[in-house]
């Protein structure tokens, strides 16, 4: 097999499940992944013969691809905030929208330090509810190594694959514990100690039951239901508890940042104003009301 027929082979295969951009990008990176090799090796050596192991590799994984697995599992590697995490079946996939959030907080905890001049966040405490594969606690871990981090969820698989990242020295410290426990601000605190949190970030579920329709194969048949669905009749469920449970360990002059459900921005903003914290309610890069950042 050469380069140009590999390119083909993967490009042909993807454009019949994803649509021309997303299938080209998906097969350059499948492509690099597997031979090592960048892109561009198309356009300079197009007929260069690939290694026969190599291959076969590169095969087995685009016919997985074509049964709907996602690219990340695949591969088990996804990107996120400039790091490489690890993920499987059973964890949720990091998305650029949950990378905008981090980016939100980081500016909000750098302007909280701006007086200090201090970038390693020492002393700061950051919670990271819902933490899935750990991206945002690992992330928020390695930009501030001076910070604590903790970070909680339910799931075992989750809390297992977030506890074997290694994306830096300052390792958060995870919590197995139920979001929608009345008690989960005494589960923290048997962990962090004593002391509320200058910044609180979730990316919780909040894809409404009635959206599946509108979700793509490689979501529905792959992703865990549980990071992802709540049931049309309490869409909310999981920013009332967390609202709750900010009120109760913000910092005073902290932050929190939560990514939403853009058909409920107002409606979740709302929770945390109820809970007695000034909320607003931003856009992403796409315009969508996607992040809330509270005070």
């Amino acid at each position: 097999m050469t380069v140009k027929d590999a390119f083909r082979k993967a490009e042909d295969g993807l454009l019949q499940i994803y649509e021309g951009r997303e299938a080209k990008s998906l097969a350059s990176n499948l492509f690099s992944h597997f031979f090592g090799m960048p892109s561009y090796t198309l356009i300079t050596e197009p007929d260069r013969e690939l290694p026969e192991v190599q291959c076969r590799n590169f095969v087995s994984a685009l016919e997985q691809m074509l049964s709907y697995r996602p690219y990340q599992y695949v591969t088990g590697e996804a990107e996120f905030a400039g790091h490489i995490f690890k993920v499987r079946e059973g964890v949720l996939i990091p998305r650029p929208e949950t990378e905008e959030l981090f980016m939100m907080a980081v500016s909000g905890l750098r302007g909280l330090n701006a007086e200090t001049g201090d970038l390693s966040g020492k002393g700061l405490r950051i919670l990271d509810l819902c933490t899935g594969s750990g991206c945002l606690a690992w992330s928020f871990a390695a930009e501030f190594p001076g910070a604590s981090v903790f970070a909680v969820d339910l799931s075992d698989a989750a809390l297992e694959i977030a506890g074997t990242q290694n994306i830096c020295v300052n390792r958060p410290h995870f919590i197995k514990a139920d979001v929608l426990d009345p008690t989960l601000s005494g589960s923290i605190a048997a962990v962090a100690g004593v002391g509320k949190f200058d910044l609180i970030v979730s990316n919780p579920p909040y894809v409404r039951d009635s959206e599946r329709t509108m979700m793509h194969r490689n979501v529905l048949d792959y992703e865990p239901e549980m990071a992802l669905f709540v049931p049309d009749a309490d869409p909310l469920l999981f920013y009332r508890a967390i609202a709750f449970c900010t009120a109760e360990l913000l910092a005073p002059g902290g932050i929190a940042c939560f990514e939403i459900n853009e058909a409920f921005g107002a409606r979740t903003a709302e929770l945390f104003i109820k809970a007695g914290l000034r909320s607003e309610v931003r856009k992403d890069i796409f315009g969508k009301e996607r992040i809330l950042f509270c005070r």
